[in-house]
């Protein structure tokens, strides 16, 4: 059942007494709208036979469950378990807030935000590895814990206080991209498929035991947000059956360490450009990096360097034999840039202070910079 189908399904059975209203349940459905300019047609969802669409078990007393997220991917799956009626979320927990912008002033987790408007308590510790925390889990009673792009490493003094432990749901198809940024990985990689893996969490990051697998196609084309959207909605749809299964007794499977791969935490200087690297390389950067830190490189305007973040590129076949990174056309319709292979044509940009435009539009007004190369 799709989350947006669950939701109609409360107005029937929901109390009235639930943290918030169906008016504000139903505004789950734009939460699965991340970025609307990317949105792809859905593809086609495949899963393995692991925890798949069994129906949720009868038992007296639902399952206490204490989660733990603070990205937006995590956002439909809290929606998905507070909605449930076999599913009691006694207790939720983000990040505490940062300074955020140039003024520097406090902002919660995406996470964090959507608990403070939909009135659901959420707790912001520094730390969950602190004796008070673990004091909270116990007075609980809680089942499970539940972790989705958290941002803390659990200690196993904490993952093994739940009655049946403590699981987590990540972006990727396991042992593939383990680590903070799988989404990212899968695009710049060029894969075909990727998807989510619900696993037994253990001391070690990612490795542990994997209960379920679910997996959609990609198409070559998305960006990271509209993907990371895409396995918001699989992990919502999948999330229910699966902690079922996990209360019944599921036995999750061990990974194969040997064939793991890392994805690190983002930071800017993944984003610079290098033009020896193939054109196909570089559009999936555009795609992989976007919004941060983009795929940016600068240039010599004349005034000063300015850094031109690519917004949207298409690889096209290079012309002649310019080195890596000269602009070997810059007219009126088209801005193109020779690469290690190919060429890439930058389609649209953001010139730093300035809103996204076209390559042809930054262009216009100012000196050809036909076989210049850019700034260092």
């Amino acid at each position: 059942m799709t989350i947006q189908k669950r939701l109609l399904f409360l107005v029937v059975l929901i109390p009235v007494s639930w943290w918030y209203s169906i008016t504000d349940l139903l505004e789950i459905k734009s939460l699965l709208h991340l970025v609307n300019e990317f949105k792809e047609p859905a593809a086609t969802l495949h899963q393995d036979d692991i925890a798949s669409n069994m129906p949720f078990s009868t038992r007296p007393n639902p399952i206490r469950l204490f989660f733990l997220g603070s990205g937006e991917i995590a956002l439909p799956t809290l929606a998905a378990l507070l909605a449930h009626a076999g599913i009691e979320v006694v207790g939720c927990a983000t990040q505490p807030d940062r300074p955020q912008g140039r003024k520097q002033l406090l902002e919660p987790t995406p996470l964090g935000a959507w608990c403070e408007k939909h009135h659901v308590a959420v707790h912001k510790p520094a730390s969950v590895n602190t004796a008070d925390f673990r004091r909270l889990i116990t007075a609980l009673d809680v089942d499970l814990i539940v972790v989705f792009s958290f941002g803390q490493i659990l200690k196993d003094s904490l993952l093994e206080l739940p009655k049946t432990g403590s699981v987590n749901v990540h972006a990727s198809l396991l042992p593939k991209y383990r680590g903070a940024a799988p989404v990212n990985a899968a695009i710049l990689n060029g894969d075909r498929q990727t998807g989510i893996s619900i696993m037994k969490m253990v001391a070690e990051l990612d490795a542990g035991p994997v209960y379920a697998r679910h997996s959609i196609d990609l198409t070559g084309r998305e960006y990271a947000p509209e993907l990371e959207q895409r396995l918001a909605e699989l992990a919502a749809d999948r999330i229910c059956p699966a902690l079922d299964a996990i209360v019944d007794g599921l036995t999750p499977a061990k990974q194969d360490h040997a064939a793991a791969s890392f994805s690190p935490k983002l930071a800017k200087a993944h984003g610079r450009v290098t033009w020896e690297r193939s054109a196909v390389q570089l559009e999936r950067m555009v795609r992989g990096y976007f919004p941060w830190p983009g795929a940016w490189f600068r240039v010599s305007t004349g005034k000063g360097e300015q850094q031109i973040t690519i917004t949207r590129s298409t690889v096209v076949e290079s012309r002649g034999n310019a080195p890596p990174g000269a602009f070997i056309e810059t007219d009126s319709q088209d801005w193109i840039v020779a690469c290690g292979e190919q060429a890439l044509r930058l389609d649209r940009v953001i010139p730093s202070g300035k809103k996204e435009m076209t390559g042809a539009e930054y262009l216009r007004g100012r000196p050809s910079l036909m076989g210049l190369q850019p700034a260092e």
